[in-house]
């Protein structure tokens, strides 16, 4: 992907390790809203400018520190 847009990362940002419910749901909402417009229209797409927040999301329930004793 780097190629293909000939960027590269210059910084990113600290975030919490754990994502709340919403904070996932707006994640997935405008990911899969900027697919659409890509999807449309390619060339326009990455023609604009294009800022990236990078996030990682786990997908887990976390133990508690009793519940990863036993």
């Amino acid at each position: 992907m780097h190629e293909v847009l000939d960027m590269r990362k210059l910084s990113a940002r600290c975030l919490p390790r754990l994502a709340t419910p919403e904070n996932k749901r707006n994640c997935e909402t405008t990911s899969e809203q900027c697919l659409t417009l890509f999807e449309r229209n390619p060339k326009d797409f990455l023609c604009r400018g294009m800022h990236v927040d990078e996030i990682w999301i786990h997908w887990y329930t976390p133990e508690t520190k009793g519940q990863s004793k036993h």
